[in-house]
């Protein structure tokens, strides 16, 4: 959308596929979106694709996919069901269980304003992740439930959780609170 008309964008116009979820716009104003062939760059006229021999391997699609650029210029790609994969400069690392991320059903994510890595898993919690160390909220730390569906960090790098059935989670950075229909 230009302001003004929409350009829809097909495979004959170079798209790998037709069927998109996760779009995010990094901050060189390349556009980037997780489809059922891998991740797609798009410059504002060529479509580059990275896919299983780039270690973007999205076998799970499924259509619950969430892609954000993160401020060190890589790509954060959640998958349910498959992880996480941080893609920079062509190399794609997947984060597992070697890495802290004990739950593979990534339902979304997103990033603060220092690179760090929010994670809102199905029924294991929220993770962060600095680049080294995973660190794990569940209901033990505060965290209103471990079934979350949504994650979003404001301006102020505060984390907003959407739970299953418990409200909205939220956490400054030293404690967790939450808002629920008694709210």
């Amino acid at each position: 959308f230009n302001g003004k008309i929409f350009k829809n964008y097909t495979e004959s116009d170079g798209m790998p596929s037709e069927n998109v979820d996760g779009i995010c716009i990094d901050k060189n104003g390349i556009v980037w979106f997780v489809n059922s062939k891998g991740l797609t760059s798009f410059d504002g006229s060529d479509f580059t694709t990275y896919g299983k021999e780039n270690g973007v391997d999205v076998k799970r699609w499924n259509g619950d996919n969430d892609v954000v650029a993160n401020v060190d210029g890589s790509i954060i790609i959640g998958l349910y069901g498959a992880g996480v994969i941080i893609f920079k400069d062509g190399v794609a690392k997947k984060l597992t269980e070697e890495d802290g991320l004990m739950d593979t059903r990534a339902h979304a994510i997103d990033v603060d304003s220092e690179g760090n890595i929010w994670i809102a898993t199905d029924g294991g919690g929220v993770f962060k992740y600095d680049g080294e160390d995973m660190v794990h909220f569940d209901v033990e730390d505060g965290l209103a439930s471990s079934e979350t569906f949504d994650i979003y960090v404001d301006d102020y790098d505060r984390v907003w959780v959407g739970t299953f059935g418990a409200g909205v989670a939220f956490y400054d950075g030293e404690v967790w609170g939450s808002l629920d229909i008694r709210d």
